[in-house]
This record gives structure tokens, C-alpha cells and sequence, in this order.
């Protein structure tokens, strides 16, 4: 299990200024509330996995690298990078079993699969929970890891995605691109792949900026942290896209640890957010038995609160 992480007030109010921050730094980031005639404008709903992941990969600095995919599912994305890279080393971890019963309502999903998928022959697959397949492998990297061409999280819930980055993050350089599946842009974003892309950076001194910023974000600060009451589809089909990717860089870089942007609001509710007793035991801190933070296939679900299902 990670190291635990109290979320506090002061840890919320950081927090919250971190994600005003990035969502103002984004290309295309909006200053303003949707109009209800824009949660329409694009008239499409389909993510645009296959794009990011292609931008992503041609800014790779060290594009002969190893490339890493942290949640296959049925292998689309996994099989795309191995065409695009076909003389590369591609290693993919999934748990092939679904989510993790980690005590949340609205992942009931049944994503386990029968058989492992077929992939080809440049990529090799790790089958099990994250917590059980990712160090070891990582450890066997000693004091010489290889470069890293790109990584693919596509893990969805913290936990996961939290035990991915305590792992890997030591072994990340500055420049490398991580690809993010649903970091930004719905509903419960705050508690999820961006707390652990937070909590990475916090502890390695480190910041990112956007290498691939797909559609507009979120104004999240004119909003004070009201999201919309959509499901996935709903925000992509007003351009606010949940798939982008960052490029890491030195904290004096990317200057999204200095800011001072958040209303208080938005820090109320992360602070309420944060405290939730599914976060709290997935973040090792619930006087309950700790729940197992484990890997997830990729893919995606309409994620709403459970009370509107």
C-alpha cells in the first residue's frame, strides 16, 4: 500500500489551487459556464482515444523506449501502440478480472474477461491486481531503468492509479508523456486519476505541462467546483474531452504549485470529497481493513454518483 496522505483542509486547499491551475494553464480552457445550447454543439460523444494516444507517442523524446499500459482490457489501445511501434518493448497490466471491490456503487460494471486478448508479439502482458504486478516488475529494474517512450494510464479509479504512480513514479524523468484516459472533465474527476497524478508530483518535486490538450477544460474556478449534471458523454459532447496528456517537467516549470486560484467553495467541497470513507480506506487511512488497491481493465463506463442511478 502507498504511503498514506491525511486530506485535511490545508491538504484540500492545495489541492484545489493545484487543479485551478492546471485547468487554467489548458490550451483551450474556458472562462465561462457552458451555455445549455453548447452541451450539444459537437453532437459527438465518442472519445478520441485513438488520437491523443497517436499525439502522444509522436512527442515521445525517447521514442525507442519502453512503453507501459496500465489498464488493457479487450487490447485496442495496446494493439494500436504496437503497430505504431512495432519494433518497440510494450508491456501491458490489467487485473482481466474488472474493478476491484473496493465498496463504490456506481463500479459495478462487469468488465472481467473469459481469455486474455490477443496482442501481438512485441507486447507482453502482466495479468493480475496492480498491487501484486507492478512492483515487482518495476523492481526488477534495479538502479538502471530503461527509458520510457510513453505510459498509458487507463487505470480510472484512484486506488489503482495511485498504486501505479507510487511505483513508477521514482523511475519517470522529466519529459516523459503520460497518457491519462478519464484525468479531467467529468463529474468526480477531483477524486480520481488526477489526486493521483497529484499526490506523484507533490511527492517527487516535480509538475507537468499539457503535451496533448484535446478539446476545452472545465472552468472549473468560475464554476467554484460545480460540475455538470451529465454522465461522460454529456461533457464530450460539449467539447470538455476526459482523455489528454502531460509532459513532466521541474517544478519551477510548470508553476501549477504556486498558484492561488481557488474559491472557497471549490475547497469545501473537496474537503468533503476527500474525507469519503471509500477514499479515506483507499488512501490506507480507514480504521477499517484497508482495501486492496488493485488493477482494472480498460474501458469505460457512464460514471455517475450512485444516488442517480
Amino acid at each position: 500500500m502507498p504511503d498514506a496522505v491525511s486530506p485535511d483542509h490545508d491538504f484540500a486547499s492545495r489541492y484545489a489551487n493545484f487543479l485551478c491551475a492546471a485547468h487554467r494553464s489548458f490550451p483551450a480552457a474556458r472562462t465561462r459556464l457552458p451555455r445549455p445550447w453548447e452541451l450539444t454543439e459537437h453532437r459527438s460523444s465518442r472519445k478520441p482515444w485513438r488520437p491523443v494516444l497517436d499525439a502522444a507517442l509522436r512527442q515521445s523524446p525517447r521514442p525507442d523506449g519502453v512503453i507501459l499500459e496500465f489498464g488493457v482490457f479487450k487490447g485496442d489501445s495496446i494493439r494500436r501502440l504496437a503497430r505504431r511501434k512495432p519494433h518497440s518493448v510494450i508491456h501491458g497490466f490489467d487485473s482481466f478480472r474488472g474493478f476491484p471491490d473496493d465498496a463504490r456503487k456506481d463500479w459495478s460494471q462487469d468488465f472481467s474477461l473469459p481469455s486474455l486478448p490477443v496482442v501481438p508479439a512485441n507486447v507482453t502482458l502482466h495479468a493480475g491486481f496492480f498491487e501484486d504486478t507492478v512492483p515487482p516488475f518495476i523492481a526488477q529494474w534495479d538502479e538502471a531503468p530503461p527509458p520510457i517512450a510513453l505510459v498509458h494510464i487507463d487505470c480510472d479509479i484512484f486506488s489503482s492509479t495511485h498504486t501505479v504512480l507510487s511505483a513508477l513514479g521514482p523511475h519517470l524523468r522529466t519529459d516523459d508523456i503520460i497518457v491519462f484516459d478519464e484525468l479531467m472533465n467529468y463529474t468526480e474527476f477531483a477524486t480520481n486519476e488526477f489526486l493521483a497524478l497529484y499526490l506523484m508530483l507533490d511527492r517527487l518535486g516535480l509538475d507537468f505541462e499539457w503535451a496533448v490538450a484535446w478539446g476545452k477544460a472545465y472552468p472549473l474556478v468560475e464554476s467554484e467546483g460545480r460540475m455538470l449534471d451529465v454522465a461522460f458523454d454529456g461533457y464530450r459532447a460539449a467539447g470538455y474531452f476526459q482523455n489528454q496528456a502531460i509532459r513532466l517537467c521541474k517544478r519551477r516549470s510548470g508553476g501549477h504549485f504556486d498558484a492561488s486560484l481557488a474559491p472557497q467553495p471549490l475547497i469545501d467541497r473537496l474537503s468533503r470529497d476527500l474525507a469519503s470513507p471509500v477514499l479515506l480506506s483507499a488512501l490506507g487511512m480507514a480504521p477499517a481493513a484497508a482495501l486492496k488497491s488493485r488493477g482494472r481493465e480498460g474501458g469505460e463506463r457512464r460514471f455517475r454518483p450512485a444516488a442517480r442511478r
